[in-house]
This record gives structure tokens, C-alpha cells and sequence, in this order.
């Protein structure tokens, strides 16, 4: 049980998993998207500037307050009335190709399609912020290509992150390219770092703290899972379409989740009614835009 949480919670491994129980998993070639992973002198580079990413990391942590707006009401409650909803699908040819035109990634125009929605979501409710604070997993890990290779488990951190919300699409990718420069580059080194030594640096209580107070400063969660961009087959039919029923980190019970499945994305939001309180009117927003 505490092994599927933990697949579950990953998406490098929720992939692994599913890739794992394909027809011809051991055949096929690799159906994922190949990235390379940090080499020895990568790792050696992230290490000597470790003491430079943390003073980065929690500077950019402590630099705005815990969000209080219509999503993120309260620090630690949630009604745990779950809600998911998936968006229609989106053609990766076409996001691509805007994508390209913008001189974007395919990430920062859904980051700005999700700084348009929210910004439509708090003014109907007179919220007047123009800024959410929101997560993002982040991981070294690379999927192996031969699946005896394999390791299940959690092995991400989220990085913290600030959001600009804006009414045009425009404004709003030029805002999501900022964040790749300007924020997700600096400190995923010396935090990775500091994140998979908890064990060894915290008390059991200290870890507790950590823990349970995990997302109380989010308003929302942001993932890209890096899904199947081959053809893969379960009982003798390729697979169109893939989804992916997110699950925020600690307190964080609002998410976007981004999955991509060949030719198509699917974005999935998955909210407790005690911070999003209709999903589905949340969600036909995303479906105009998409549209």
C-alpha cells in the first residue's frame, strides 16, 4: 500500500507503472520523451553550489506571505470533499504550433492558460489579488529504458513558485517564460539537495512539522506528467487518451495537472469544495479557452 501511494504520487513513476503493464512492454521501443539526466560532473556542479541554492530558495520562499484569496482560504482545513473534472482535449499539432509562434513551451502556454482561468475565477468572486502562490514537482529522475531498470517511490520536490494572473493570453505566456528564466532555474540544485537529505539533517519532529505544514503557503499545485508520445497498446488497443486524477503535496488540495498521451493533452483539476467549490464551472473556463 505505502509503495502505490508513493507510485501514485510520482508522476515519473505513475508512467513507469503504466508503461510496465503495456502489451509489449519489454518490446516496444521507449515511448516516452528522452531527457538527459545530471552526469558526474553535473552532480558535482550541484553539490559545490548547494550552500548558493539554498540562501535562493529560501529567499524566494520567505519573500511573499502565506496566500489567504478565494481558493486558499485557510491555512490547514480542507472539507476533503474531493472534486475532479477533466478539460477537453487539446491537440498537441495545434498547442505545438503555438507554442512556436509565442516562442514558447508547450508548459508555458498551459501555466498562462491557468493564470487567464484563475484570473477570470477571482474576479467573478471580487477577489482582488493578482498573484497566486503555487507548486511545481520537479525531478531529476529520468525514466529508465528498459523497464528491469525501474524504481518506484517518491523522488520529487516541489518548487515554490509565484504567478502573475493575467486577463490575455499574451501577457500571460510572457509572464510563464519568466518563471522558467527567471524563478525554476535558480535553486532546483541545492533544494533537490536539501529535500532528499531530510533524513538525515531533522529530527522525527522537525520532519512532522514539515510535513504537516507542507502547502499551507499554496494556493495550487502545477504538474507536467511526461506521458506516453508513442503509440502503446493495453488488451490489443492503442491508447488515445490518457488521464491522471492529481494529488496536491501535504496541504495543497487545489491542482492542474497537464498529461500528455501521443497526440493529445489532457488537463485534469482536482479540488476539495471547501477551496474550488464547482469544479466542472472551473473547468469549462479551461474548455473556452481551448476551444
Amino acid at each position: 500500500m505505502a509503495l502505490g501511494h508513493h507510485v501514485y504520487q510520482d508522476g515519473v513513476t505513475s508512467m513507469q507503472a503504466f508503461n510496465s503493464m503495456t502489451d509489449s512492454a519489454n518490446s516496444t521501443e521507449y515511448p516516452f520523451m528522452k531527457r538527459k539526466s545530471p552526469g558526474f560532473l553535473g552532480w558535482v556542479l550541484i553539490w559545490l553550489t548547494i550552500p548558493m541554492s539554498w540562501v535562493q530558495g529560501f529567499t524566494n520562499y520567505y519573500s511573499r506571505p502565506k496566500d489567504v484569496n478565494c481558493i486558499k482560504k485557510h491555512g490547514l482545513y480542507t472539507s476533503g470533499d474531493m472534486r475532479a473534472k477533466n478539460a477537453s482535449i487539446i491537440s498537441i499539432k495545434k498547442i505545438k504550433e503555438l507554442s512556436k509562434a509565442k516562442k514558447a513551451t508547450i508548459g508555458d502556454i498551459v501555466m498562462a492558460m491557468a493564470s487567464n482561468v484563475i484570473h477570470e475565477h477571482f474576479k467573478e468572486r471580487g477577489d482582488l489579488n493578482d498573484e497566486i502562490t503555487f507548486a511545481i514537482p520537479f525531478s531529476f529522475v529520468v525514466i529508465p529504458e528498459k523497464i528491469r531498470d525501474y524504481v518506484y517511490g517518491n523522488n520529487f520536490i516541489a518548487l515554490t513558485m509565484y504567478l502573475k494572473l493575467k486577463e490575455k493570453l499574451d501577457d500571460a505566456i510572457e509572464v510563464s517564460k519568466r518563471i522558467m528564466t527567471e524563478q525554476i532555474k535558480q535553486i532546483p540544485g541545492g533544494w533537490y539537495a536539501l529535500v532528499q537529505s531530510y533524513m538525515f539533517l531533522y529530527s522525527p519532529a522537525t520532519i512532522f512539522y514539515i510535513s504537516r505544514s507542507t502547502g499551507t503557503k499554496h494556493s495550487m499545485l502545477f504538474s507536467n506528467v511526461p506521458g506516453f508520445i508513442k503509440p502503446v497498446k493495453y488488451f490489443g488497443g492503442t491508447v488515445k487518451r490518457h488521464y491522471f486524477i492529481g494529488s496536491g503535496a501535504g496541504n495543497i488540495t487545489s491542482g492542474i495537472y497537464a498529461l500528455s498521451c501521443h497526440k493529445r493533452l489532457t488537463l485534469n483539476v482536482c479540488s476539495a469544495t471547501s477551496e474550488i467549490e464547482d469544479v466542472p464551472a472551473f473547468v469549462e473556463k479551461f474548455n473556452k479557452r481551448i476551444a
